[in-house]
């Protein structure tokens, strides 16, 4: 599961996942978020300012 760390990669930091939910190691979370950038997503999601 990824949700919350995408929602940080915007600006939100939810927290951790509860049980039974993993987070992303932090090399996972690295190379999410290289790959959010490579296609822009920031443009394009929705986000608070």
């Amino acid at each position: 599961m990824s949700g919350k760390q995408i929602m940080k990669v915007i600006g939100l930091d939810l927290g951790g996942n509860r049980v039974p939910f993993q987070n992303l190691s932090d090399e996972e979370f690295k190379v999410m978020s290289a790959e959010l950038e490579a296609i822009n997503f920031k443009s394009f999601a929705n986000k608070v300012d």
